[in-house]
């Protein structure tokens, strides 16, 4: 890959998050191949990650408050200033 085509960091955020399309991913890991120091930026980024997914995907789990849950049904208020 040369420099021209070089990978964002959008790009690299996008695969951190596996949500880079197929053609591009193998594109970014040719490209870590020649950027070492940036694979294990990245790699660190998603284990990051999953260590997040880990610890707050269970509260996704819980139910909803009750208090919440009126406050919902209420719907927004308005505020005069």
């Amino acid at each position: 890959m040369s420099e021209m085509q070089a990978i964002s960091e959008a790009e690299l955020q996008a695969w951190t998050d596996g949500r880079l399309d197929e053609s591009r991913r193998a594109a970014l890991e040719a490209w870590f191949a020649a950027h070492p120091e940036e694979a294990e930026r990245a790699a660190s980024y998603r284990s990051f990650n999953e260590q997040l997914r880990m610890r707050f995907d269970p509260v996704l789990e819980e139910p909803v408050p009750p208090r919440l849950q009126r406050a919902a049904q209420r719907g927004p208020r308005l505020r005069a200033f």
